[in-house]
């Protein structure tokens, strides 16, 4: 009997991440369809986590009434407990460290959030929220008749002035705002989002707002315990929330959208063909360590070390619906 393959590219699609993974490097790509995960996370993927998690269930709470009025500290850690109980449910097998940063992002959860809630108050009455989190699944067609479909999850979208706008929350240490826009016109991210709202929305987006959300970078101290170290956070984030939240509101015209839509296409073809053997297969070495450290995958490719990793049972784990 054969055995069932992990991925379909036909049923189980195409998302941001895999193409970005792709990208990257195809090695890595294909360990990450065979199923392959790192058991642990890092801090600020943590942090992110949780903190999308925490803003998905207030803006809802807002959109549907059901929170008038902003957040207090007591009100955010009922969220952020929702937050860590997702978490444990995505992370089953998570090693002692990738626990120790759950439990930091969501100490600094608490003390970025009731102030981001003030910050940005206006959230609650002026912002038209025309979706929140919002899953999507896409038929995508090639030229050459070979079919897919393009899954994504949404942060939010939003009517301004009458113009839909999508809405795309950043969580780092550092951000650089001047990347940011130089990016937007090809950002596979944000034009993908784009991309799903034009289909599902009938309407051209007018931009994205980009949410801007800077992770405390302080660090705790040896004779300080977490409460203390909570404080100092708190103290620091309400001393200056200007450099803590920010928002870039940029704009982009349909030729630009067109245009992109049409590289995305080659990059789809790309992608295909690779999957089914008719593209060449290789390692990007230059990938194996980047600003952002080393290569998640580079335990196996190196020596099949396989002690860090598990097998997921879903393809895409962000997208647990489907």
């Amino acid at each position: 009997m054969t055995e069932k393959p992990f991925y379909n590219i036909e049923t189980d699609g195409i998302t941001q991440g895999l193409l970005s993974t792709f990208l990257d490097c195809r090695e890595k790509a294909r360990l990450f369809l065979k199923g392959y995960s790192l058991k642990t996370t890092n801090m600020g993927l943590t942090f992110g986590s949780v903190v999308h998690n925490c803003l998905n269930q207030i803006y809802s709470d807002i959109q549907h009434k059901k929170l008038r009025s902003i957040p207090s500290q007591s009100e955010v850690k009922r969220y952020t407990a929702i937050a860590e109980k997702a978490w444990r449910e995505e992370h089953k097998v998570a090693p002692p460290e990738a626990l120790q940063h759950l439990e930091m992002a969501l100490l600094l959860s608490e003390q970025v959030l009731p102030v981001y809630f003030e910050y940005w108050k206006k959230d609650l009455k002026e912002v038209q929220w025309t979706g929140l989190e919002s899953q999507f699944e896409i038929p995508y067609t090639l030229r050459d008749g070979r079919k897919t479909v393009l899954r994504g999850k949404i942060d939010g979208d939003f009517l301004l002035q009458k113009k839909l706008r999508l809405f795309e929350t950043k969580t780092k240490s550092r951000i650089e705002e001047e990347d940011l826009v130089d990016r937007l016109p090809f950002d596979l991210q944000v034009n993908i989002y784009m991309y799903a709202l034009r289909r599902i929305k009938k309407v051209v987006p007018s931009g994205v707002w980009y949410n801007l959300i800077r992770r405390p970078g302080l660090k705790q101290g040896k004779e300080e315990s977490l409460l203390q170290f909570a404080k100092r956070c708190s103290d620091d984030i309400r001393e200056r929330p200007e450099w803590y939240f920010s928002r870039l509101e940029l704009s982009v015209s349909e030729k630009e959208l067109d245009k992109w839509e049409g590289e995305f296409e080659d990059l789809v073809t790309d992608f295909y063909d690779w999957w089914q053997g008719k593209a060449g297969h290789y390692k990007n070495t230059n990938m194996c360590e980047t600003k952002y450290g080393r290569c998640e995958m580079l335990d196996i490719c190196a020596a099949q070390r396989m002690g860090r990793y598990y097998k997921r049972d879903k393809v895409f784990r962000e997208l647990e619906d489907y």
